[in-house]
């Protein structure tokens, strides 16, 4: 089985180095072959690109704006009367994730046949290190929303695999050849990725009363951006954020829910934001949590619980079996480090410089 793939949130990680294009570059100096970042927008998007080529990173995930942040916002896609801003916050977004993706960005699908190659003979995805200074093209057979059954009427592991690995689900041609495209091995780099900010319930409002009109409001916008974003071959996520301890006004705060509404928009390119902190602190149950959904999950990220610091710092998850577990269920996307430092950020990656000498992959650095 491969090695997990990291990715460095430079908007948590190396808080130490003054701006986006520094931390990108400490990034990619320290072994990552990717990065993330939550919102780019203060920053020309060029000076990031450049930031990021001159040591080999890739970009893979950014977000929707947040809207008027001195107003409260926090994300947009279910907010109800702001349509309109989170249509232009979308296109905001899709203009950074193309100039940031760049070159990497040519993530093609074959428009008159769905030619499909064995992956076993592309050399990243066997038994790869992730290292930035391997070849980038690997595929990851994500699975498909579009047909997933509603959570708890799902079928056995087995199924549910073979059935994110499947063929298309009676959609039209343009949709099946995208989703196609969505499980190709071989094509050509890891497309960008915008997690879609659902955004807040409003203040003071009873979230039992609003939640039917968000849902609709949020449905509607998901259409609409997945119509967006698969003109540019990229992929939306849907990431739960715990109402425990983050953001208790937050609107989606459950894998169930987020599954649930993706089922609804029944859309290839949409997928599941999983963030490990957030799943934890609002269902706990990670082990059965991550073989029910995994199948449906673009992108991970992980912070330990409840401190949100490394993932070897003390806390309730033993990361070590989590990683594992990931390998174990055949995860080949990336695992995104969004947590905030103890101390210095390089200093507390020994748990990643220990997970890749354990499996033999370069030290960070080297």
């Amino acid at each position: 089985m491969a090695p997990l793939r990291f990715s460095a949130n430079v908007s948590w990680l190396f808080p130490e180095l003054p701006g986006l294009p520094a931390r990108l570059r400490a990034a990619g100096s320290s072994g990552f072959e990717a990065a993330e970042v939550g919102w780019p927008y203060g920053e020309p998007p060029e000076a990031l690109a450049r930031a990021a080529q001159e040591v080999g990173l890739q970009l893979v995930l950014i977000n929707t704006p947040p809207g008027d942040r001195e107003k409260g916002e926090m994300g947009l896609g279910a907010v109800p009367g702001r349509q309109a801003a989170f249509r232009d916050g979308l296109e905001q977004a899709v203009l950074y994730a193309k100039a940031l993706g760049c070159p990497s960005l040519t993530w093609k699908i074959d428009s008159t046949e769905n030619k499909r190659s064995d992956p076993s003979e592309d050399r990243s995805v066997q038994g790869g290190c992730g290292s930035r200074h391997e070849e980038k093209g690997h595929g990851k057979e994500f699975g498909s929303t579009g047909g997933a059954e509603r959570p708890g009427e799902m079928g056995s592991r087995h199924d549910r695999r073979a059935a994110g690995r499947g063929a298309p689900r009676g959609r039209g041609s343009e949709d099946s050849r995208f989703e196609d495209g969505l499980h190709s091995p071989l094509q050509a780099h890891f497309p960008h990725r915008i997690h879609l900010m659902a955004g807040r319930v409003p203040q003071g409002a009873d979230r039992a009363a609003v939640r039917g009109e968000m849902e609709t409001v949020f449905l509607e916008n998901l259409r609409h951006a997945a119509g967006v974003l698969a003109q540019e071959n990229l992929v939306g996520l849907l990431e739960p954020i715990n109402t425990r301890i983050t953001d208790p006004r937050y609107f989606l705060d459950t894998p169930q829910q987020a599954a649930a509404i993706l089922e609804k928009v029944g859309r290839p390119n949409l997928q599941l934001q999983m963030d490990i902190f957030h799943w934890q602190i609002m269902d706990g149950n990670l082990t059965g949590n991550i073989r029910e959904f995994l199948p449906f999950v673009g992108h991970v990220q992980v912070a330990q619980v409840p401190g949100r610091g490394e993932p070897s710092s003390p806390g309730e998850l033993n990361f070590p079996y989590l990683f594992q577990l990931l390998e174990d269920e055949g995860y080949k996307g990336f695992v995104g480090c969004e947590y905030q430092p103890r101390g210095d950020t390089v200093e507390g990656l020994s748990w990643l410089r220990s997970y890749w000498d354990k499996r033999g992959c370069p030290q960070a650095g080297q």
